[in-house]
């Protein structure tokens, strides 16, 4: 029993090194930008992008018309 405690304790060890080790990583890693920021500006000059947003537009000005009449 006591070569098995000693494997416990030698794996625990191994794990909390691992836990310094991975904090380090974390603690290192600069923070991500948001959704939104990372999207901002990410279809500039793509033309079926601007043309998806022109139909869109489009349709909604349809609706606004229907609603209004």
């Amino acid at each position: 029993m006591g070569q098995t405690l000693t494997t416990v304790e030698e794996r625990i060890a191994k794990l909390e090194q691992e836990m310094v080790q991975l904090r380090e990583i974390i603690d290192r890693k600069q923070p991500r930008a948001g959704w939104i920021k990372r999207l901002v500006g990410s279809h500039k000059d793509d033309a079926a992008f601007d043309e998806m947003d022109r139909l869109g537009r489009e349709a909604r000005q349809a609706e606004q018309m229907e609603y209004e009449e």
